[in-house]
């Protein structure tokens, strides 16, 4: 889940909450069909009236989503749960359940018969027994069992590991599947021993859920007190001797089940979700032993492709909620991407919204498969006066949620939804109110689904596909004040609007053409090429003189023929957002599948202050007059430059920033170009004199990788934070820097902002001996040269903090790989890094990380949001451990290879400290421009690592008046 699923983005991700969040909105376009007073929902903890869905339905009660069915691919979704049994027509909610990730699956053999005194019982070749088969009212047809059992131990890694809440973990729950006669057919059933008594007697015959929506739950607690925690579905598969079991150990899934399509939640009249007349299927993908519930290699590929065939052969509206996702190291080019792209593109009657992640606020940082062009991305805000109502909060306008991410190389999102709602959980839960880009994706999957019911049984379903609803309710939505097209995309979704314009839409769609792919020059990019125009190059863009040129072309249905292609036939009228861009031609057409360039001109007098510029060229269809031209858009052209603060001799490599005032809920954006030859940054934040203050700081790399977040900086202690930029982490190019001032502060934040570059030219770059003499302290020497004109005055200090290893490794035709290993009794904490080939990383949905100890119980979980990442572990015995790390494939691993480089490091419960001088001065001063040899003294002489092992540590040179390292040199000896 998109996680904060940190799409861990990670797994498009649920930030939650302890209060319950109310929503109430009010929208202020009368023409777009919406109240001009603020519209209350008459059930606020899920808010249908922030998109206009209850507006919508006022006017078109029968448009509720009947006739479309919404796949949920997530954790699962409890079918039991109030809100997710029946639609508003009394049809089934959920009808049918798929278990995708294998963790419900149970493998079945054939039984043995056999008696025990009076009763009788089929065995498992394991000894495992189920008595009294015989006095089942269904037999087998050819006598023949096939026999399993459910171990709860599987659990003991999953959020839900007493499953028939009993307060055991060990308990097994037999399952007995056959065949049998019925109404003149042959069906397979399956009889679980829901309380684990190994008797069967007392069970009830279950079919495939899809059959006759059959559902169990295991009992086990004392049901005056004990709730029982989940609801079962099954499916049998003779064939392949398994039974596959359903149930949502998470919460997600059920959670965006309900946003989308939840009637009567909780058992309230009127508390409905998006989209109350919408069916649903669930497919899980998940596995939740993992950390996040990561998905395994195929469990996305095989569910997209089961929800595709259903599309195919039921001929009815289908949508596609996925609130999961990874972050995108090349947007729009991941495997993930290819394959949703190529779902819409073939399937008409397809619709697919993700979640954009949760790993903003800084821009290029929309995650996948949320980047694939043709879905529907979502991001997350929140509505002004539900924040004043819900958290005493005192905003005056919506804002978008920090964590929502933004787009930059691509135009993404397409739109944004409310980013938390109180809704539908298993029992087990308590989290009834999450927080994500999970839950906006949902509130646009519902909306597609009301938009999908207003075609049934008209004239215009065979005008309406997945992508026309998409543009519908893209250009339909409505832009909120203070925000870019990278932040909002084109804004709140609007589903009143998206209902016009599909009319529009529908009057004048080609049966042939599907959308058009839109190539531009994009530097940033390791293709140098883009969806949109991005300039973050050192200030420059395309000069008076050039001209930023697009590239685009009709996309069309693979069932177009050559005559077909030729004939097809669209005028446009180019129109600018913003002043500072221009296309050279006001009107365009593009005819066959020849491509068309678009040629864009940028005003640089108007681009000269530092900031982000972020515009559109809009294409409108050139259409008769008795239509609203401007209302029909075609495709738009994103263009976004960036114009940093540059430090350098005449500022003294620093810039400050003093007395800058944040609403509650902003961010402040600095865009900041790293000089030539710095090698540290210096960040330091801290409230303005006797203001109040109250507010984070991100830092995001050139690429849109979040390098740091920072704890809160407020005025109650007159606190501040100085965050360094380190060497080995300080990239080339624009960096951003967010300040943040939390939506629940009820005032106004006033801060100062320093920035600060340091350049040390050090030789060793990297200290990898030490000199030892008999009976002295271990010595080593250091020349350092200042190159910036800031005086460094301060000390240095550092340690030898243990021994690590680099490991590379190729892994052929397998998802996981194992590594195990044992702590001696000499180490305090064990910490991998991990970087992951970039090309294996595009093949990849998920990247689940475990260490086991020896009896298989998970000590520590984590997931790589994106191909970087690290997992440590804290607390642990004189025990072996394995270090898993599981990839999972989009596609099958046969034939394929991942490569993978981790570091292994083990710090020591007794570090050795190091000292710095300046011949027998501690403090000491670096000019500009002034080498200084200094010494480093370690106090003991280290022990000697294991073999293959270096032994590590560093060097930190400090600030005298600040105590904050400035810059530091890394410690690598390999034997001593």
């Amino acid at each position: 889940m998109f996680q904060v699923i940190d799409f861990n983005y990670r797994r498009t991700a649920t930030r939650l909450f302890s209060n319950i969040f109310v929503f109430l909105l009010f929208f202020f376009s009368a023409d777009l069909g919406l109240s001009q007073k603020k519209n209350v929902d008459d059930w606020c903890f899920l808010s249908t009236a922030t998109i206009g869905a209850k507006q919508f339905l006022e006017s078109y009660p029968k448009y509720d989503g009947r006739g479309t069915v919404i796949f949920i691919l997530d954790s699962g979704v409890d079918m039991g749960t109030p809100g997710l049994k029946t639609t508003s027509n009394n049809l089934q909610k959920v009808i049918d359940a798929r278990d995708f990730s294998g963790q419900g699956d149970v493998s079945l053999y054939f039984g043995k018969k056999g008696s025990d005194n009076v009763e009788k019982f089929i065995e498992h070749p394991d000894g495992f027994r189920l008595y009294n088969y015989h006095l089942l009212k269904n037999q087998p047809v050819d006598d023949e069992y096939l026999i399993g059992y459910l171990d709860e131990k599987r659990f003991k890694n999953s959020r839900v590991s007493d499953i028939n809440n009993n307060g055991r973990y060990d308990d097994l729950f037999g399952i007995l599947a056959f065949e049998i006669e019925q109404e003149d057919t042959l069906i397979w059933v399956a009889y679980v021993d829901t309380d684990g008594d190994g008797h069967l007697e007392d069970e009830s015959a279950l079919s495939d859920y899809r059959v006759k929506y059959d559902t169990f739950q295991l009992r086990g607690g004392d049901k005056n007190f004990d709730r029982r925690y989940m609801t079962f579905a099954l499916n049998i598969f003779p064939y392949e001797k398994k039974i596959s079991i359903h149930f949502d150990d998470d919460g997600h899934g059920s959670h965006v089940a309900g946003i989308a399509a939840g009637y009567e939640i909780n058992n309230q009249q009127g508390f409905n979700g998006i989209a109350p007349g919408a069916q649903i299927i669930s497919l899980k993908i998940g596995n939740n032993t993992y950390d996040g519930g990561c998905t395994i290699t195929g469990s996305i590929r095989k569910a997209l492709q089961f929800a595709e065939e259903y599309a195919q052969q039921k001929k009815i509206p289908v949508v596609i909620n996925i609130s999961y996702g990874i972050g995108s190291i090349r947007e729009g080019e991941s495997e993930f991407d290819f394959l949703v792209n190529n779902m819409m593109t073939y399937n008409d009657n397809i619709f697919i919204c993700t979640s954009n992640g949760n790993e903003g606020p800084g821009i290029s940082t929309t995650g996948s498969p949320a980047a694939a062009n043709l879905i529907f991305s979502v991001g997350a805000f929140l509505p002004g006066d539900i924040a004043n109502e819900c958290f005493e909060a005192n905003l005056k306008n919506d804002k978008i949620f920090d964590f929502s991410s933004r787009g930059g190389e691509l135009n993404k999102p397409d739109a944004i939804a409310p980013g938390g709602a109180f809704s539908t959980v298993p029992p087990f839960s308590n989290e009834n109110f999450m927080q994500g880009t999970s839950m906006a994706a949902p509130q646009a999957a519902g909306a597609a689904a009301l938009l999908f019911s207003t075609t049934q049984g008209s004239s215009i379903s065979e005008q309406v596909s997945g992508t026309v609803i998409k543009n519908a309710l893209k250009y339909g939505s409505s832009p909120l004040n203070g925000y870019n097209y990278l932040d909002q995309g084109n804004g709140v979704i609007n589903v009143p609007h998206a209902f016009q314009l599909l009319k529009s839409y529908s009057k004048f769609s080609s049966k042939c053409h599907i959308s058009y792919d839109i190539t531009t020059e994009c530097p940033i990019n390791d293709t140098e090429i883009s969806s949109s125009a991005y300039w973050r190059c050192s200030g420059y863009f395309p000069s008076k003189n050039d001209k930023q040129t697009f590239l685009v072309n009709a996309v069309f249905k693979d069932s177009v023929d050559a005559d077909q292609r030729a004939n097809f036939f669209r005028a446009f009228s180019l129109k600018a957002t913003h002043p500072w861009l221009s296309p050279l031609k006001k009107s365009i057409f593009i005819k066959g599948d020849s491509p068309i360039n678009i040629d864009i001109k940028y005003n640089h007098k108007m681009l000269t202050e530092p900031g982000l510029y972020c515009g559109k060229i809009i294409a409108y269809r050139k259409s008769p007059s008795a239509l609203n031209k401007s209302s029909i858009t075609e495709f738009e052209l994103l263009n976004t430059i960036i114009i940093p603060y540059t430090f350098d001799f005449k500022n003294e490599y620093q810039r400050a920033f003093n007395n800058r005032i944040i609403r509650p809920g902003d961010v402040d954006r600095y865009f900041i170009l790293v000089p030539n030859e710095a090698t540290s940054a210096k960040i330091i934040i801290s409230p303005a004199d006797n203001k109040f203050c109250d507010v984070n700081c991100f830092g995001f790399t050139p690429y849109g990788y979040k390098d740091f977040e920072t704890r809160s900086i407020t005025n109650k202690q007159q606190n501040k934070v100085v965050q360094i930029i380190s060497t080995e982490n300080l990239v080339p190019g624009i960096w951003e820097i967010d300040i943040y001032s939390d939506y629940q502060n009820d005032k106004k934040s006033h801060y100062n902002l320093n920035i600060s570059f340091n350049s040390f030219k050090i030789k060793p770059q990297v200290i990898t001996t030490f000199n030892y003499e008999m009976g002295q302290e271990p010595k080593g020497n250091i020349n350092v040269t200042n190159q910036f004109n800031n005086p460094f005055y301060g000390f240095g200090k550092g340690e030898i903090s243990g021994y690590q290893k680099i490991r590379q490794k190729t892994v052929e035709n397998n998802d996981i790989f194992t590594y195990d290993f044992k702590p001696g009794p000499d180490v305090e904490r064990v910490e991998f890094l991990f970087d992951l080939d970039d090309d294996s990383f595009l093949k990849l949905t998920d990247v689940a990380i475990n260490i086991y100890n020896s009896k298989g119980t998970a000590v520590a979980k984590d997931a790589l949001t994106l191909d970087k990442g690290k997992i440590e572990l804290n607390y642990f015995k004189n025990d072996y451990y394995t270090l898993e790390i599981k990839a999972a494939f989009l596609y099958p691993t046969v034939g394929r290879e991942w490569k993978i480089k981790f570091i292994e490091k083990y710090y020591l419960k007794e570090q050795i400290k190091l000292k710095v001088y300046s011949g027998n001065e501690r403090l000491f001063k670096l000019y500009p421009l002034v080498p200084k040899d200094l010494q480093l003294v370690l106090e003991k002489s280290p022990r000697i690592a294991p073999d293959g092992f270096k032994i590590f540590g560093k060097v930190e040179f400090l600030d005298r008046n600040l105590l904050h390292k400035e810059f530091a040199i890394p410690i690598y000896i390999k034997t001593m």
